[in-house]
Parts: structure tokens; sequence; C-alpha cells
């Protein structure tokens, strides 16, 4: 479940019935994560778009629903509001500079006193094609 492309949020369920609680989502199929029992109550994971069903079953056993930790690529997003022009430019600068590196502009030889240039100059050609 936890993984850097899902959407997930983590949750604090507390009140009276929260074992009710967990057979009512069970019945109506919404699956949580990662369950574990604190004095306060349980903690769980749940995945972002079954979050708003959670509360809308949670009146059912009269149970209180706190979110403590959202994670994922939506809530990346929305946390960065105010530097997405600083971000994109910097995914622009560096999908520029790998499509840069994938072509060879120039080859010059300066200061080879052992070698031709005609020589070096096969010997990459050479290279090129064994790369490829």
């Amino acid at each position: 479940m936890r993984n850097g492309w899902s959407n997930h949020v983590l949750i604090s369920i507390s009140g009276s019935e929260t074992e009710r609680f967990l057979n009512i989502v069970s019945f109506h199929g919404l699956v949580l994560y990662q369950v574990r029992r604190k004095p306060s109550g349980i903690e769980a994971d749940v995945k972002a778009k079954d979050f708003l069903k959670l509360c809308c079953l949670r009146t059912k056993a009269d149970v209180s629903i706190r979110i403590l930790e959202k994670r994922g690529p939506y809530f990346l997003w929305k946390k960065t509001r105010k530097s997405r022009v600083g971000i994109c430019c910097g995914i622009l600068a560096f999908a520029a500079l790998y499509v840069m590196s994938l072509f060879v502009w120039d080859i010059d030889f300066a200061g080879n006193m052992r070698y031709t240039d005609s020589y070096l100059l096969q010997f990459v050609k050479n290279e090129a094609t064994n790369q490829v």
C-alpha cells in the first residue's frame, strides 16, 4: 500500500464502537491497510478515494475519524502550490539537459602528439558503431 505513486491517508479512529465500524467498513468492501490498535483507538491507512466513503459510514458506528497524515503525489502537488513554477522549471531544465546529452555536437582534438587526427576520428567512429 505505501508506495510513492498512490494517494493514501493515515487516519485515527476513536470511539466506543470501533469494532462495529470495522465490520461496517468490511461489509461495504472498503479496505483498511496496516491497522494498528493504539490506546486512543485504531490507526490505519486508507486510499484517498475511499476516505470520503469512510466519513459517510462513521455516523452509523458513532466513531470519530481524524486525519494524521496525507501521502501521495496529489497531496504533494497541493502542498507545493506556491513553488509549482520552480518545480516545473527544474523538471524542464533536467529534461533539456538529458535531451542535450544525447547528442555530441563537436569533436575536436587538440594537443595530440602521438596519434593523427584522422586516426582518432576513425577510432571514435568505430567506438560509436560498437556502442549502437
